[in-house]
Order: structure tokens, then sequence, then C-alpha cells
């Protein structure tokens, strides 16, 4: 049985799992798809989305940072914009009163 662990962005990115971990993962079987009927392509055109996905928009702002923050983002590379962003969102989830309805 697993349990599921809470982690920060850094502690899932420098996550290993064990030989165990690894083989439950390879053996692990979702679903079995093996009742369903083919679709054709044509079928699949009639097919219409449900509901929409959560996707927030992002809106172009200017912002001040210590250089030695946002040096320490830009050394990893591309995407450190994303990266700030993720850390954003980490801090927030970390501050729930932060959060105004």
């Amino acid at each position: 049985m697993s349990t599921i662990k809470r982690m920060t962005l850094e502690e899932a990115r420098a996550y290993k799992p064990s030989a165990e971990e690894v083989k439950r993962m390879k053996e692990f079987v979702n679903t079995d798809f093996s009742d369903c009927p083919a679709q054709t392509p044509e079928e699949l055109k009639l097919f219409k989305r449900v509901g929409t996905i959560y996707k927030p928009t992002k809106r172009h702002v200017t912002l001040r940072l210590d250089s030695d923050i946002l040096a320490i983002f830009k050394a990893e590379g591309k995407g450190y914009q994303t990266r700030i962003n993720e850390a954003l969102r980490e801090y927030i989830s970390e501050h729930p009163e932060m959060i105004r309805t």
C-alpha cells in the first residue's frame, strides 16, 4: 500500500526512488483497455471536450528582484521565469492565509 508523501519542489527534484519503488512503478498497470473497441480517426473527430481545463492566464509585469536571486534562477538555464513562478506558487501554498477571495 502506498502513501502520499508531502514534499517541497526541491525535495521532489532531488528525490531518488529506491530499487523496490522503481520495480513497483514498472509493474504498475493503471487500466485495462483490452475490452474497449478501437476508435477510427473519423469517430475520434466526433469527440467533444467536456468542461474546461484550468490554465491560469499570464500577465506581463515588471518586477524588481535582487541581483543574486535572479542569478540563482538564471544559473539553471532556460526557464528561469517559470522556476520563479513555481517558487512563488510554493510559497503561497505554504501560506494559505495570503489567499483572499
